[in-house]
Formats: C-alpha cells, sequence, structure tokens
C-alpha cells in the first residue's frame, strides 16, 4: 500500500489552492475534502441542518476510510480535509484503521482575522464550530502527544506571499520531491474535479487562477464586525498555538 498524506485544514484557509497543486504534480491521487461528504449529509449527516440540501451524499464515514485505502493500493494518495469533520470518531476512524504505511499528518493554518470574515461573507449564519479552529488545535496536539513531535503545519499567508520556499518546505517535511512547475497551471472554469459543495461556488477564484497568489478578497464586513468578533477572539489562540510550529519559508518570523 502507498502512503496516504492528509493535509488538515481550516475552512477559507486557501486549502484547495493548495490540492490544486497537489492535483498539477500528477503523481498523487487527490481526494477533495472526502469527509466532508457524509459530514454534509447522508445517513451519518453532523452539519447545521441549513448545509444538508447543498451536497447531495449518502456516503458514511467508513466508506470514506474504503475508498482512500482502495487508492493507495494503486497510487500515493494525497487528501485535504478539515479535522471538525472526523474529530469525535477519530480513534476508531482513522488510528484504529490499520493502514500499511500509515497516514501522514500535515496542517495548514489561516489567521482567524482572515479566515472568518471570508466564511461569514458565505455564510451569514455561520455557526462558530464551522470556522474548525479548536478542532484542528485538538488534532494537532494529539498528534504531538502520539509522536513525540509536532507534525508539520504551513501559514496560508506563506503558501500564497512565498509559495515555492513554502511548498518546498513542506515537500521535504511529508518526504517527497519538490515539483517547482506544479506551482502553475492553465485557469479552467470547471470546479468538479475539487469540489462538490454548492456547485463549486467557493472556488471560483481558484478555477481562473493560474497559479498560487494572492486573490481580491473585499468583503462588506471586517474583523471589528459584532457577529464575528468573539469567533476570532476565541479561535486567535489556537492559530498562534500552531503558528508557533509553522515551517519557515523565506517570511519574517512574525508574531500574529
Amino acid at each position: 500500500m502507498y502512503p496516504i498524506i492528509v493535509l488538515w485544514a481550516v475552512p477559507r484557509s486557501r486549502s484547495t489552492a493548495f490540492e490544486k497543486v497537489m492535483r498539477t504534480r500528477g503523481d498523487h491521487e487527490c481526494f477533495h475534502e472526502p469527509f466532508g461528504e457524509p459530514w454534509y449529509s447522508g445517513p451519518e449527516a453532523k452539519a447545521p441542518p441549513q448545509r444538508r440540501s447543498a451536497v447531495p451524499s449518502e456516503y458514511r464515514f467508513d466508506d470514506v476510510i474504503r475508498r482512500m485505502r482502495t487508492a493507495a493500493l494503486s497510487d500515493p494518495v494525497f487528501s485535504k480535509d478539515f479535522p471538525h469533520y472526523v474529530l469525535d470518531r477519530w480513534d476508531t476512524l482513522i488510528d484504529g484503521v490499520p493502514l500499511h504505511g500509515g497516514m501522514s499528518h500535515s496542517f495548514l493554518i489561516r489567521d482567524p482575522r482572515q479566515q472568518i470574515v471570508s466564511m461569514r461573507h458565505k455564510w451569514p449564519d455561520l455557526v462558530e464550530w464551522e470556522t474548525g479552529h479548536a478542532e484542528q488545535r485538538e488534532l494537532f496536539d494529539r498528534l504531538c502527544e502520539r509522536n513525540g513531535s509536532p507534525p508539520p503545519v504551513i501559514d496560508a499567508d506563506d503558501l500564497v506571499d512565498h509559495p515555492d520556499a513554502t511548498i518546498r518546505a513542506w515537500n521535504e517535511a511529508v518526504g517527497i520531491p519538490h515539483r517547482p512547475e506544479s506551482l502553475a497551471w492553465e485557469s479552467s472554469q470547471s470546479t468538479t474535479e475539487y469540489s462538490f459543495y454548492d456547485g463549486g461556488s467557493w472556488h471560483t477564484q481558484l478555477a481562473a487562477s493560474t497559479g498560487l497568489g494572492r486573490q481580491d478578497e473585499t468583503y462588506s464586513i471586517d474583523a471589528s464586525h459584532p457577529d464575528i468578533a468573539d469567533m476570532i477572539e476565541r479561535a486567535m489562540p489556537h492559530y498562534r498555538h500552531l503558528y508557533d510550529h509553522r515551517l519557515r519559508s523565506d517570511r519574517e518570523n512574525t508574531t500574529p
């Protein structure tokens, strides 16, 4: 069985752009938030009720593990996903499943002052636990305790400001060769290969892109908005905790 590399992110952390890099490489079977399908809909759905109609799926969580294990029989596997989809069943669903060669875990973080504003722009009825920061930290700490060392962490700002250095550092940390050519691609209006939610409406800018970089993010609210300021305040300690462990690129070592 080939290795399975999982990038655990939070929503709106540029994780699908990272996934696009992995798809452009062409040497991994890539999964786009596979645990999101049973989390949003189907017999084991846990998402807020107002989200469930956007995802037509009947997958169960065990089905996702079977799909990933089957894919890993033929090729290395990359998956990007969100810890809040699976943390409540982590011990049995992932750690409890024998995977020859195992799963390699890494993390992508983003400043909540950017991430939560972006989510609130898309979802005016945003529920705090959909932002994922507390769950991301809990999973990170559990893996640190289990392995005796922190898993690789990259920051979303590093990813778009210094893409080659950041991807190079992550590749080295997870043990795959660096392929600079994977950082550029042709634009395409299709989002079907990397989106199952709401017809791909979250990824229209990525579809039009030709590589990693900052995109226009102009919203009608900001981090001081009363509906989200408290969410951001509660999320910041979790973000800073992982930020202290991030892989350094050529970006200055600053404190968020």
